[in-house]
């Protein structure tokens, strides 16, 4: 594996951990159910971060995972800083309405392929982004009316 960065190391006997390194962005990790993707790969990467002081945006689906997270950030002193978001575990909360438009437009246009296309023309670039924007603001627009009818009803 360290020709592609990561490294391992031997936790205990016949157990093994692999961190990814901070400068990595993404990573993918896959395997058949029960082989210790999350014991020898999550939990450690995730401690490790931790302990560094990083911020950690977690998405579980299994529906119990929420419980090792904040086991983990008990463990760093960070319990304080961990906030759930859906039911029935934490409390709603409406991402959308964070959002600033400025900052989706350059998160689209990165995502979309940058400010140049292939024939070094941005319009395709930028109209696909501003049209992902129109797109959020709707449903945030969407969400207050919504709250408004729901409170005069």
């Amino acid at each position: 594996m360290r020709q592609i960065g990561f490294r391992t190391s031997t936790v205990g006997e016949n157990v093994k951990k692999t961190v990814i390194p901070c400068d990595y962005q993404h990573a993918i990790c896959f395997g058949m159910t029960g082989s210790g993707k999350t014991a020898s790969l999550i939990l450690p990467t995730l401690a490790s971060r931790l302990l560094k002081g990083h911020g950690i945006i977690a998405y579980t689906y299994k529906g119990h995972e929420h419980r090792k997270i904040k086991h983990l950030a008990k463990v760093f002193n960070r319990l304080e800083e961990v906030m759930e978001i859906g039911k029935p575990y934490g409390t709603y909360i409406n991402l959308m309405s964070f959002l600033e438009l400025n900052a989706v437009t350059k998160v689209l246009t990165s995502l979309i392929g940058g400010n140049v296309s292939r024939n070094g023309d941005s319009y395709w670039t930028l109209s696909a982004a501003r049209l992902g924007v129109a797109v959020v603001d709707i449903l945030r627009r969407i969400h207050k009316i919504d709250q408004i009818m729901t409170q005069e009803l």
